[in-house]
């Protein structure tokens, strides 16, 4: 999950967000989220100094019945907290939450993806278990997608046109498109005013020009 936030920089952002130069990156797609231009990059070959670039992501990857998740700090791009939400719509859904060095185990019934997701801003805001103090330090989320077929060969940024492609290839990828578009939707209900990114593992393989066996 670590290695898909690394898509999900921004190379002009809010003043909030500013870094001081730096090397430049190589970007991956660009597009627009209210009035901000967002620019996906794949990662520097310089990694930011801790303090220089401050930003949390939260990469999810959504099961049938499951959805995992991190929540990374960019700034060092170390993991703050992850966790993992069983059972979703089945009886006896448990989330698993690992932060400061503890679990926290919460069992209350999802029987959607929409809650399973709430449930996880809960915990990451907790007062407990919490790593972040408001939802607003989440500057953006990373989705698995497994099948982008030809239509997208990187990240991109997440709007309808986007969805729609992830649900025409569902064919190609019957077992993991359907549960990854149900994460973006239901990410996209609890936090309607934050980027969202598609991270696809068909994309991988296109960034090789050769392969050395």
């Amino acid at each position: 999950l670590s290695s898909a936030a690394s898509d999900v920089y921004k190379r002009q952002m809010p003043s909030c967000w500013r870094s001081s130069p730096r090397r430049r990156r190589k970007v991956a797609c660009s597009g627009r989220s209210g009035n901000s231009r967002i620019e996906l990059v794949i990662a520097a070959e310089q990694p930011p100094r801790k303090g220089v670039f401050e930003m949390k992501i939260l990469v999810i990857n959504a099961g049938s019945s499951s959805l995992k998740y991190q929540l990374i700090d960019m700034s060092d791009e170390s993991v703050i907290a992850k966790g993992l939400c069983e059972r979703i719509g089945i009886d006896g859904s448990v989330l698993t939450h690992k932060a400061h060095g503890k679990e926290f185990v919460f069992k209350e019934n999802m029987p959607s993806h929409v809650k399973a997701i709430q449930m996880v801003l809960d915990a990451l805001t907790g007062k407990d278990c919490g790593v972040v103090s408001s939802m607003k330090e989440i500057a953006a989320v990373g989705h698995r997608v497994v099948h982008g077929a030809e239509d997208y060969k990187s990240s991109v940024l997440i709007d309808e046109k986007v969805l729609d492609c992830c649900k025409e290839n569902i064919e190609l990828a019957p077992l993991h498109n359907p549960a990854n578009i149900m994460g973006i939707e239901a990410c996209r209900k609890v936090m309607p005013d934050t980027p969202m990114v598609a991270v696809f593992d068909t994309a991988f393989p296109v960034s090789y020009t050769h392969l050395t066996l």
